[in-house]
């Protein structure tokens, strides 16, 4: 067959593409084929280069589909995760803080013996109102799910004490978890620089 707009005449029975590309046959009017040429001729006729020019085609675009489901499960699932569990970690140091501030107003109550008080409370939206406690040896505290319990001082020091407990090990649970995705994003990562040959960072 013919093929080119020089007319050269290919013969796909005589031997492989390999041989081709590594003895480029002589030409009716030029003295031989260049390299950039013969690719552009292979590509053309959707043959499969056979010479070493570093990986085969399949292997690159192969190698190409592995790199981008990679790059879609790090961005997909990892990054989310890793925010997700970030997020939930923020808020039980909050929930830390709060119970924190807690016991060391109710500590300087027991200390100091006030029994009644003046304060602001907030009234939503950001709107306080000033208000007067008369008892505050009973106070109500959150308990979680929406729930307040009228405790003591003892009492709710009580309560606190073994909520702070689990806190902390939620924390460190997220912790630990934050720990293994990052661990997960960086393992992913140096797979992808070993595909696409990269040098270490």
């Amino acid at each position: 067959m013919f093929c080119g707009k020089r007319g050269l005449h290919c013969e796909p029975n005589q031997g492989s593409w390999s041989q081709f590309f590594l003895s480029p046959p002589s030409l009716p009017h030029s003295k031989t084929l260049t390299l950039t040429l013969a690719l552009a001729l292979a590509l053309t006729l959707g043959k499969t280069v056979g010479f070493e020019l570093g990986v085969p085609m399949a292997d690159s675009v192969l190698r190409q589909e592995k790199v981008r489901r990679f790059e879609e499960f790090v961005d997909r699932r990892l990054k989310p995760d890793l925010v997700n569990a970030i997020a939930q970690r923020d808020k039980v140091f909050g929930q830390q803080k709060t119970f924190s501030d807690l016991k060391r107003n109710i500590e300087n109550l027991q200390k100091y013996g006030v029994t009644s008080l003046r304060t602001m409370i907030n009234l939503g939206s950001e709107v306080y109102a000033q208000a007067e406690v008369s008892d505050t040896q009973h106070i109500f505290v959150d308990i979680g799910m929406g729930f307040h319990v009228e405790f003591t001082w003892s009492e709710a020091l009580d309560f606190i004490s073994v909520k702070q407990a689990r806190l902390t090990k939620q924390i460190e649970e997220y912790t630990h978890l934050i720990a293994n995705i990052k661990a997960q994003i960086k393992l992913v990562c140096e797979g992808i620089r070993e595909l696409l040959q990269l040098p270490a960072e």
